[in-house]
């Protein structure tokens, strides 16, 4: 399954600190998470949105959660997910911040 919008590879900077958070996002819901299905990919995999219950039953999504902290950028992939505005919305937060990726002085064409 892959996460909708949403891209790491492991090696990549900030793969460590991305793979933290959301363990932490796990463990904060109890390990039970809600996973929302938005489309399959080319090698027939689920592309999910996931999330879970915080406090006060507010749902957390990670992806939106990894993408406010800049430790995750936004696939364009041509697939629209139900969040897709509010994950624009935490790039735009992490970039103005200077968060993550966002805060390293080379930054690819394609990432900006």
């Amino acid at each position: 399954m892959r996460i909708a919008n949403w891209y790491k590879t492991p090696g990549q900077p900030l793969a460590n600190e991305a793979k933290q958070k959301l363990q932490l996002l796990i463990a904060a819901a109890d390990n039970q998470l809600i996973i929302i299905p938005v489309d399959k990919d080319k090698q027939g995999r689920t592309i999910a949105e996931v999330m879970a219950y915080g406090k006060d039953e507010v749902d957390i999504s990670f992806q939106e959660e990894l993408l406010k902290d800049g430790l995750a950028k936004m696939r364009k992939s041509g697939m629209k997910c139900p969040n897709h505005l509010a994950f624009e919305q935490a790039v735009n937060i992490a970039k103005a911040s200077n968060l993550g990726v966002w805060s390293q002085s080379k930054r690819h064409s394609r990432d900006q």
